[in-house]
């Protein structure tokens, strides 16, 4: 068995993706996360044949969550896979809230995603650094959530199942990303909405009050003549 223990921590992470690309093995899943990312289900699959040891070894050694990014250049996390339309607003000058979530890994709803775009004006800095360096130098305080267990819904409940927003698919099945994603942008809209009509109905209700009080005007004016 070799030693591990006297190499640095890009150096193990090179070694482990070389095992991987020995047995053809994809480290990442399409939403960048790990496909084998337990050493238990490393064992029981048997896919890296000889090599378990190695892996397993490789992976106590480094403690964290080996990090392979910089070997898949060309490979784009997709957590959320984009629509033709929105009904969010769009800033010329950012990227889009699903390609902030894509890139990042961070999940932040339409409303939230307006103070991202705030704070994002105030860095002073380049899209690329910002949205790059989002978690580490930009944000408040991220919370990790495991996923766990089985999520059950009405697939004609087109605020969860997202029925006819990807419209070239009308059998898509969206993952829990996308099913959130479409919970928060179905509330977005209807809050917006609501909102809409308040100040439709606070601007009638303005007409009214200018126009009692020019009727008041008059009939004043009238009664002293």
């Amino acid at each position: 068995m070799e030693d591990y223990g006297t190499i640095t921590k890009e150096q193990l992470e090179e070694e482990l993706f070389k095992i991987y690309q020995k047995h053809n093995l994809e480290y990442y899943n399409e939403d960048m996360t790990v496909r084998y990312d337990k050493l238990k289900s490393c064992t029981e699959v048997g896919v890296f044949g000889g090599d378990i040891d190695k892996v397993i070894t490789i992976m106590r050694t480094l403690h964290d969550k080996p990090d392979l990014r910089r070997f898949y250049p060309d490979k784009k996390r997709i957590l959320i896979h984009p629509v033709e339309t929105t009904r969010e607003p769009v800033y010329e000058d950012f990227i889009s809230r699903v390609d902030f979530i894509n890139q990042t890994g961070i999940f932040v709803s339409p409303g939230y995603f307006e103070t991202i775009y705030d704070d994002f004006k105030d860095s002073g800095v380049s899209v690329d650094e910002f949205v790059g360096n989002y978690e580490a130098k930009y944000s408040t305080c991220v919370e990790e959530l495991e996923l766990k267990g089985t999520l059950k819904y009405e697939t004609t409940d087109d605020a969860v199942s997202c029925l006819c927003v990807y419209n070239s698919d009308p059998l898509y099945e969206p993952n829990i990303w996308e099913v959130v994603n479409n919970l928060a942008v179905e509330y977005d809209h209807q809050w917006r909405s609501k909102d809409e009509t308040v100040e439709k109905y606070q601007k009638i209700i303005k007409e009214l009050q200018d126009i009692n009080a020019r009727l008041m005007d008059i009939a004043t004016r009238q009664i002293y003549q």
